[in-house]
């Protein structure tokens, strides 16, 4: 049967490290806003929430002129606060189950319903490739994911990609997530073809990564 849930797009944040002076979810991947790839992408998906803090009215824009029946929740101390506040403020609005997705994150179409379909709390991880990787260590180097930190490298760096109970995604505190994700480890975890936009690094690999899916992640 397939998993049935929320999807919390956290889309609040400045994007500062990018130099744009717009939120990471509306910079252009491919000639399109990541948001908008991000929305593609969910085309099988019922529920979808989008936390907007920066810029807030241009993304509710752009979503509902994409997708009217998406629900939009506010993260007004977007400023101050990461995105475990974002989150939270997006699973006030959930089902029984929460699958985050950070706004500045594509996903492979394929890797995402495979993961969209895992029951169970789960972490996407892939190879670390962005400037400040959230690490991934395994239990015995192959079991469960027993800790994530930004000091001890690994081979797996987690993409920010959760699926868990909503109290769980309500709970994580109002800074990183994978700082509040330790208190829940150990947890379960798969990998997944992704790209992560944090720079200007990133965002050039994101387009040529992008174009070999034909520029679009619909389906």
């Amino acid at each position: 049967m397939q998993a049935s849930g929320t999807v919390v797009i956290a889309a609040a944040g400045m994007g500062t490290r990018l130099g744009l002076n717009l939120p990471k979810a509306l910079v252009e991947v491919g000639g399109r806003p990541i948001i908008a790839h991000q929305l593609d992408l969910l085309s099988e998906i019922d529920d979808v929430v989008v936390v907007v803090g920066y810029r807030a009215r241009q993304v509710v824009d752009l979503v509902l002129s994409i997708r009217p029946q998406a629900l939009i929740a506010f993260n007004h101390d977007y400023a101050s606060t990461g995105t475990a506040a974002s989150l939270s403020k997006g699973s006030q609005a959930a089902g029984d189950r929460v699958v985050a997705l950070d706004g500045d994150l594509l996903v492979d179409r394929g890797d995402f319903y495979t993961f969209w379909n895992c029951n169970e709390a789960v972490l996407g991880l892939t190879r670390p490739t962005t400037g400040r990787p959230v690490y991934a260590h395994l239990h015995d180097g192959g079991g469960h994911v027993v800790r994530l930190t930004q000091d001890d490298t690994s081979e797996w760096e987690w993409c920010g990609l959760l699926a868990a109970p909503r109290q769980v995604t309500a709970s994580l505190g109002s800074g990183h997530v994978f700082s509040g994700l330790r208190s829940h480890l150990p947890l379960d975890w798969i990998t997944v073809d992704c790209v992560e936009v944090d720079d200007p690094d990133d965002l050039a690999r994101a387009g040529s990564w992008l174009a070999e899916r034909g520029g679009s992640l619909s389906g």
